[in-house]
């Protein structure tokens, strides 16, 4: 498929779900009565600027062509993940790439765990040769966080997610399989559709990305 039959394949299916955000995005706006739905689409187009830098639509089009999935979904989860790259780490610091600055049980101190556009867990990401990499890296050697192969671990990194609710969830329609796979991305500890969010960061990851993906998939080609 192209690039706008799988954006387009994306819409038709967002329209059989009712993504509702709940408004914890609104914190990047002045006005805080912008949120919900118009918070998801306004923080969408605030980062969408951030496609055109470091071959960002250019490599969410390649890894979605080649593995069958929407680029604006890319954008979506990047947007919600790290502001498409804004939130990461500069250049000249020694965690450059690196967010999710938090202190999890077991440590003695804050520390860096998700790196790049998608923020890969280094603990949690599900392929041994990322997280050593990225463990091994952390505070010790530079990574380019806009390397194309990043990009692409989190889209298998999801792909497995939704592989697995496939399997799990076989009383869910496919829309709801894949709201439910896009909310254990970020960790929504199993609860499926329309429970999916519960769990989530803000309680909204997965209505939140979608809903950003959405306003991608209708403004993809405008983006240039």
């Amino acid at each position: 498929m192209t690039v706008e039959e799988l954006n387009k394949a994306f819409l038709q299916m967002l329209g059989a779900l009712d993504s509702q955000p709940t408004g914890t995005k609104s914190k990047m706006f002045a006005d805080k009565s912008i949120i919900g739905i118009v918070g998801s689409e306004k923080a969408a187009e605030f980062h969408s600027p951030a496609l055109k830098k470091n071959s960002l639509k250019e490599n969410m089009e390649t890894l979605g062509v080649a593995y069958s999935i929407a680029p604006a979904l890319l954008a979506g989860m990047g947007s919600r993940e790290s502001n498409l790259g804004a939130t990461l780490q500069r250049s000249s610091s020694i965690y450059w790439g690196w967010g999710d600055l938090s202190q999890r049980k077991g440590e003695k101190t804050a520390t860096y765990h998700g790196f790049g556009i998608l923020q890969l867990d280094r603990k949690t990401a599900p392929f041994a040769t990322v997280t050593e990499e990225l463990t091994r890296s952390l505070g010790t050697i530079k990574l380019d966080p806009y390397e194309k192969r990043w990009l692409e671990w989190g889209v298998m990194a999801f792909l497995n997610k939704l592989e697995k609710t496939v399997k799990n969830y076989t009383k869910s329609d496919s829309e709801e399989q894949f709201a439910t796979a896009l909310s254990q991305y970020n960790g929504g500890k199993g609860l499926e559709y329309p429970d999916n969010d519960k769990y989530t960061t803000g309680k909204d990851y997965a209505n939140d990305t979608l809903i950003r993906a959405r306003w991608f998939a209708q403004n993809w080609e405008k983006i240039k």
